[in-house]
C-alpha cells in the first residue's frame, strides 16, 4: 500500500484574479502562504517518507513550508509541473472570450485542446504517467506527499484510478486542497477528494 497525498499550491495573484498561470513562473501571494502555513500544521500528523514538489516557484515555496512543518527535505521534479497554455497565460476567461479565439472556444465546451505556444494533455499524462511508475518502485507502506498543480493533480487521480482523459475536468482541484490516493497492488482508492483543512479544528487528514 502506498499513500499519495496530494496538494495544490497555495494563492498567487493570478489564482486569486482567475488568470490562467500554465508554466509562468508567479509566486505564492501573501494570502496563499498564510492558507499553506495553516495547512502544514494539520499535516503534521502525517508520518511522510518523502515529500516531492513541482519546479514551479508556486510549488517549490508551497513545498518549502510543508517540508519545513514536516521536518523532511522537499524534492524537485518537473514531472509535476502545471500544463503550458501558451499564449493564453496571463489572461482572464474574460479576455480571452473577447478576443473571439476559436481554439478557446472549443475549450469552453469541455474539449482538450492545446493552446497556441502550450502543450497538450497527452503530454502531461505521459509525465505523470512516468512520475508514479517511478514512485511505484519503491517499497510499499509509504506515505509521499507531492505539492503541484491542479492539471497535474487531475491527471494523477485518472492515471491511479485507470480513468479516460476526457474525465480530466469533472472534478475541482482548489488551491491549498488536499486529495489523497491509496495505491494497492493492482488497484487504488480515492480517500479524498480536494479537502480544506483549518487547523482551528481538532481534523484528521484521513478523516475524524
Amino acid at each position: 500500500m502506498m499513500d499519495f497525498i496530494l496538494i495544490r499550491h497555495g494563492d498567487t495573484l493570478w489564482t486569486q484574479q482567475k488568470r490562467y498561470q500554465g508554466t509562468t513562473d508567479v509566486s505564492l501571494s501573501p494570502e496563499g502562504k498564510k492558507k499553506m502555513r495553516a495547512l502544514a500544521k494539520t499535516l503534521r500528523s502525517v508520518n511522510a517518507d518523502w515529500l516531492c514538489t513541482s519546479s514551479l516557484a508556486r510549488g517549490r515555496e508551497s513545498g518549502k513550508i510543508i517540508a519545513q512543518s514536516l521536518g523532511i527535505k522537499a524534492i524537485e521534479d518537473s514531472r509535476l509541473n502545471e500544463v503550458g497554455f501558451g499564449q493564453w497565460e496571463g489572461k482572464t476567461s474574460e479576455e480571452l472570450l473577447k478576443e473571439n479565439n476559436p481554439i478557446y472556444k472549443e475549450w469552453m465546451k469541455g474539449r482538450l485542446v492545446t493552446p497556441k505556444g502550450g502543450e497538450s494533455f497527452y503530454s502531461l499524462q505521459k509525465r505523470i504517467r512516468g512520475f508514479l511508475k517511478d514512485c511505484l518502485k519503491h517499497d510499499e507502506n509509504k506515505k509521499i506527499v507531492i505539492v503541484s498543480h491542479s492539471g497535474a493533480i487531475r491527471m494523477i487521480v485518472l492515471e491511479a484510478l485507470g480513468l479516460p482523459i476526457d474525465c480530466l475536468f469533472y472534478f475541482r482541484i482548489d488551491p491549498a486542497s488536499v486529495t489523497i490516493l491509496r495505491h494497492y497492488a493492482d488497484s487504488a482508492q480515492l480517500v479524498c477528494l480536494n479537502n480544506m483543512f483549518s487547523t482551528d479544528e481538532d481534523t484528521s487528514l484521513y478523516g475524524r
